[in-house]
């Protein structure tokens, strides 16, 4: 049993997906994401900020999400770090903005080349210590 404040409606659908899922809790960090699809009329660059990250993906805030489904390629530098993250996800929700979330999309991580896991999740573990 859980006990959950609805006074944040965001909080709670986050728990509660979180739990549902089996999967590590995002935490909110806000930084430029560059992504890269491919569509009919060729590549398309869109730079967006992140709203929370996760080692499994992100979301990130736009007003013009693309479809549910879609593959992209994402680069982004860590607060601090000089070389970028880069990698592979797909879009796989919508948000809900008239329940209290941003508008945007989320994205589940496909692929983090090289060291990219092993930096995120360091970074992310700093984020839980305060650090």
């Amino acid at each position: 049993s859980v006990v959950l404040a609805v006074s944040e409606p965001r909080a709670v659908l986050e728990e509660v997906a979180a739990r549902l899922l089996g999967v590590a809790a995002r935490r909110a960090v806000r930084f430029m994401v560059r992504l890269r699809v491919g569509l009919a009329s060729g590549e398309q660059t869109i730079m967006c900020q992140t709203e929370d990250v996760s080692l499994h993906g992100m979301l990130v805030r736009t007003s013009s999400p693309l479809p549910v489904g879609t593959r992209l390629g994402f680069e982004y530098n860590l607060p601090g770090d000089r070389h970028p993250i880069q990698g592979e996800a797909e879009v796989v929700r919508h948000t809900a903005p008239q329940i209290g979330e941003v508008p945007g999309m989320g994205l589940r991580s496909l692929v983090l080349k090289g060291d990219g896991a092993a930096r995120l999740e360091a970074f992310l573990a700093k984020q839980d210590d305060g650090s």
